[in-house]
């Protein structure tokens, strides 16, 4: 299982070619569902600017993957992987407590030294890190206050949460731009992931969340 695709919350424009371009045209929306629930409260969490990391538990053994299962990890980033969390095994089994046919799936961000433009403004002296976003139980998703108990069970930073509130006021916080709550420089931060409290589904029973890039609203 990969992670699902995040919609921003707006359409892109098309040029003349018929292919999106990278303006964004406010107001037309991705989703009814954003429409629909523009003006409920979402918890906005920072966006890292890194690579999608999956850490896969099948009750034994510990295994790591990209967005993709074709995806390659570089090899800094495996070495940190697997220092880090191929010693914890007693503690997944302990926190997970697998059962037959269930797939766990921890996912978040490898960042730092040479991933992506900004890694080294995140961490210094070369360093690479983890930080995870979700976890994902036999295709259920689980609450952010789990997330959080079974990261910090496992010494794991979570991405920190920005703000809370509405689609149209987080709008404002990416257009005017914050820093980055794990950098260790100034570095403005890549956006806002936003998920609505009450965790809704779509009619196509795909959770509703969707990104704010800073960049696409300046």
């Amino acid at each position: 299982m990969k992670y699902h695709k995040i919609q921003t919350v707006f359409k892109r424009e098309i040029d003349k070619n018929g292919k999106y371009t990278s303006k964004i045209i406010d107001g037309l929306w991705t989703k009814e569902e954003f429409k629909i629930l523009k003006d409920i409260t979402w918890n906005w969490y920072e966006k890292i600017d890194g690579t999608n990391i999956r850490i896969n538990f099948d009750g034994e053994n510990i295994t790591f993957a990209g967005r993709t299962d074709k995806a390659i990890i570089p090899n800094h980033l495996m070495k940190y992987l697997q220092d880090k969390y191929l010693s914890q095994i007693e503690k997944f089994k302990t926190l997970f407590n697998k059962t037959d046919n269930t797939d766990i799936i921890i996912f978040g961000e490898g960042y730092g030294h040479k991933i992506q433009a900004v890694g080294d403004k995140y961490l210094a002296d070369n360093k690479v890190s983890f930080i995870g976003f979700d976890i994902n139980i036999n295709g259920i998703w689980l609450k952010k206050e789990d997330v959080k108990t079974i990261f910090d069970t496992l010494d794991t930073d979570m991405t920190p949460l920005i703000y809370t509130g509405n689609i149209t006021e987080a709008i404002n916080i990416v257009k005017k731009g914050f820093n980055s709550k794990i950098s260790h420089s100034i570095l403005k931060a890549e956006g806002l992931v936003g998920i609505p409290v009450g965790n809704f589904k779509d009619r196509m029973n795909n959770r509703i969340i969707t990104k704010l890039k800073t960049k696409d609203f300046n």
